[in-house]
């Protein structure tokens, strides 16, 4: 549900363009029920890296950045030496669109290593045919049966929304 702060910014963005003050309260309001009612949740780094780096994102985006940099500690926390950083707190496999996302986040909050450390590790899992498929085990021999260790999140599928996180964090 949280991701749903994701659609703020372009709220904010079409009320000052259309002057339209009914939208920027709309967005308000959204933004303060969030804030109030999930503030664990967006403090706490509980779900796929794809998503909570979402909310990460819209946090940077519509003016809540302290936030952001809070919540990202825990991100930072887990982030390993190569780059990578698990797709959920518990496992060691990783998620290739999580990571481009959590490289933006860390560019748009001026944490420039840890985005290209992200970055860099996140480019070194492209397929040969330029894609990414969604999760990447971190061990060769990763069994199916061991969710810590074999990713859960398209492994034999590259997905559009990797390479669209790779264009916006290139840029």
């Amino acid at each position: 549900e949280l991701i749903h702060l994701y659609c703020l910014e372009p709220l904010y963005t079409a009320a000052q363009v259309l002057g339209e003050a009914s939208y920027r309260q709309a967005a308000d309001r959204v933004k303060k029920y969030y804030l109030e009612n999930h503030m664990d949740e967006i403090l706490d780094f509980g779900m796929l890296s794809h998503f909570y780096a979402y909310v990460m994102e819209a946090l940077c985006d519509i003016g809540e950045t302290e936030l952001a940099r809070r919540a990202m500690e825990k991100v930072s926390a887990l982030q390993r030496e190569d780059g990578s950083v698990p797709a959920y707190q518990n496992v060691n496999w990783v998620c290739s669109t999580g990571l481009f996302q959590f490289a933006l986040v860390w560019y748009k909050l001026g944490e420039r290593e840890k985005g290209n450390r992200a970055f860099r590790y996140a480019c070194s899992l492209q397929n040969p045919t330029g894609g990414w498929y969604g999760g990447y085990a971190r061990q060769e021999e990763a069994s199916a049966l061991d969710v810590k260790e074999y990713p859960s999140y398209f492994t034999d599928r590259e997905i559009s929304w990797a390479v669209k996180y790779f264009l916006d964090a290139l840029s």
